[in-house]
């Protein structure tokens, strides 16, 4: 069992990476759970955020590309990995 938090920032300047000038940050907790023999469980939360509206949330609007409308994000998701294999 573990928890494992991450922080990461990102400063492009020009928009030569993401198309749009910018600040992104981004924070990941992951936490972690052997739940048997070869069974592992990850739960994770992400939460990115710029200082410019560069996130969608659905579909583009109106049929339209190009950046979002708000300024940040949030994400959950769930992991079941299983090993298999000669044990050790």
């Amino acid at each position: 069992m573990g928890v494992h938090p991450r922080l990461e920032w990102f400063k492009d300047r020009d928009g030569f990476s993401t198309g749009l000038a910018q600040d992104l940050k981004e924070f990941t907790a992951t936490g972690e759970y052997k739940m048997a023999e070869g069974l592992l469980a990850r739960l994770e939360y992400r939460r990115d955020w710029s200082n410019q509206p560069f996130f969608f949330r659905g579909s583009a609007v109106n049929g339209t590309t190009g950046f979002g409308t708000y300024k940040n994000q949030d994400t959950l998701s769930l992991g079941v990995l299983a090993f298999f294999g000669p044990k050790r």
